[in-house]
């Protein structure tokens, strides 16, 4: 059987594997695409990792994702300004002017804004299968699980798109980390980029040497059969001499066996072999996913930077709030003007007036000042102009902003309504995530557990971070109480953040009142049920006093 070949198609939004059967293919084809060969084998396989390693490295997506980084921990453009003399076309850098590099991080304030919004308080998980719903809060989504998920969004805010690789660590746990997009190469099977065909993860790795140190680049290949393990010399990529065949995802322990045979020398049964003590010995086995143990966090469908939204403006009001510093320090209110002294040194000059505070002027002589005083009430409104800009284009809420509206439920969504706008698509891609996470998660439940929860449907509940009219928000929730239940209430009400525990405190409750009832008691809810269970307290008493006078 001919093996499949496959070649890069760009034309499908994004890099994806196309595969090609060799007998479709014309020779010009075959040369062309013998870098291409998706069986992970060989050494097609491993020119395709060199190749992609420099499209990949030198590529725009690659660099806006840097750059994202980079803004987010304030370095900008404005740091690489210069001042030059006001010479025109002849003029030359000037250290002795004012240099001033403001920054004024929208990249960093937006970024935290949409995160805490979103996952500022835990999320809430959801299913009709009790005892699915407590494996998962107790073993899976616990404050580390969370922590991750917010770091994830934060970072696939500042990169558009971030990844968790998934694997069992020395004790058999099934573990999650965080990978940086600006690592990750993937190849999507579909053009909405749901289904990963193959991957490549590139990652710098520091190496001491004895007394030195050193950079080394590795790459891992991802694919259905396994992954594979290179290492960067100067020749290029290279297999890594230490894992140089292709390995499973993960490595199971499992029985050996042995045939058991009758006289004839027939296998009549297949049993586990056993050592000196009478258990069983185990073999590790690589094991391979049926999908790539790989899971992407969208900041949007584009996989788009938030950067590429806010840098303009960013990188402008920086730009004039620099200049307007620069202006200040170096321009007085006035300029002298010195009249029968063009032949003398300027700087010479100057120099003597800071000095004594006082100008020798000659019969001829004079000196007078010009006024440049700076009105800064223009700079001030076309900075107003571009910080306002940048939180309508970066989607969040401006809290400078004059004009917050009222302060009632209404007013504070309208103010809210670009977060909420992108919130929204944050959160279907948060849904996405998690079903991906959630099959990994089911995986290991039904290895560990045998229990199978792969069709149990699960929803995650985000509880948002605003600053709501909460009187008005608990008016609207009891309002509703007729109509809808309390595990959709639950999650809206403010002074509620962990709904599981809630729902507990709750259940206990009842149980208690359940209790006290048996015992002819009533909740301490009101006077009322105090008083009567003040009487039947004393009618008890009465009785048994009764009794013991017969």
């Amino acid at each position: 059987m001919a093996k499949n070949r496959s070649k890069l198609n760009n034309n499908l939004g994004g890099d994806q594997i196309v595969y090609l059967n060799n007998d479709e293919l014309s020779n010009v084809e075959k040369a062309q695409l013998q870098t291409y060969n998706v069986s992970a084998t060989n050494v097609t396989v491993d020119e395709l990792v060199n190749t992609v390693y420099d499209n990949f490295n030198n590529s725009k997506k690659r660099k806006l994702m840097l750059e994202g980084i980079s803004y987010y921990n304030n370095d900008s453009a404005i740091d690489k300004k210069v001042r030059y003399d006001h010479c025109g076309s002849r003029s030359k850098q000037n250290t002795k002017l004012s240099n001033a590099k403001m920054h004024k991080n929208f990249m960093r304030k937006l970024t935290r804004q949409k995160v805490t919004y979103l996952l500022g308080k835990p999320f809430s998980i959801d299913t009709d299968n009790e005892e699915y719903k407590k494996i998962l809060e107790e073993e899976y989504f616990d404050k580390y699980m969370y922590r991750l998920v917010f770091n994830l969004l934060k970072e696939a805010i500042k990169e558009g798109i971030n990844w968790i690789n998934v694997y069992y660590n020395e004790e058999g746990k099934l573990c999650f980390r965080r990978i940086p997009g600006n690592q990750v190469k993937p190849f999507w099977a579909d053009r909405e980029h749901t289904k990963l065909s193959q991957l490549i993860h590139y990652y710098e790795i520091e190496v001491f040497e004895g007394s030195e140190t050193k950079n080394v680049v590795y790459a891992d290949y991802y694919s259905t059969t396994g992954v594979i393990h290179y290492i960067k010399k100067d020749e290029g990529f290279v297999r890594d001499s230490e894992r140089p065949t292709e390995e499973g995802n993960f490595t199971l322990y499992v029985p050996e066996t042995e045939d058991k045979v009758d006289k004839d020398g027939k296998i009549i049964e297949i049993v586990p072999k056993l050592d000196e003590d009478g258990n069983p010995i185990l073999k590790p086995q690589q094991m391979v996913w049926d999908k790539l143990p790989w899971i992407p966090l969208k900041y949007n469908e584009e996989e788009t930077s938030l950067l590429k939204y806010i840098k303009p403006y960013q990188d402008e009001y920086e730009k004039l709030i620099s200049a307007i510093v620069d202006i200040i320090i170096d321009i007085p209110d006035a300029i002298k003007v010195f009249k029968g002294y063009g032949g003398a040194d300027l700087e010479e000059l100057t120099e003597k007036i800071a000095q004594f505070r006082a100008v020798l002027v000659d019969i001829d002589g004079d000196v007078s000042s010009l006024d440049t005083k700076f009105d800064i009430t223009a700079s001030s409104s076309l900075l107003d102009r571009i910080r306002k800009d940048a939180y309508e284009d970066g989607a969040g809420v401006d809290m400078q902003s004059d004009n917050t509206g009222d302060k009632s439920g209404v007013g504070l969504k309208f103010l809210y309504s670009d977060l909420d706008l992108d919130s929204e698509e944050l959160e279907q891609e948060l849904n996405t995530f998690f079903e991906w996470l959630l099959w990994f998660i089911n995986f290991d439940i039904n290895l560990k557990n045998n229990a199978d929860y792969f069709e149990e449907e699960v929803t995650f509940s985000y509880n948002r971070t605003l600053i709501i009219n909460e009187s008005e928000q608990i008016d609207m929730i009891n309002n509703s109480r007729d109509m809808l239940p309390d595990s959709v209430l639950l999650p809206k009400h403010p002074f509620v953040e962990d709904v599981t525990e809630v729902e507990e405190a709750i259940e206990e409750e009842k149980q208690l009142e359940e209790e006290m009832k048996k015992f002819g008691n009533q909740p301490f809810n009101n006077n009322q049920n105090n008083n009567e269970v003040n009487n039947q307290v004393q009618n008890n008493q009465n009785q048994t006093q009764n009794q013991n006078n017969e």
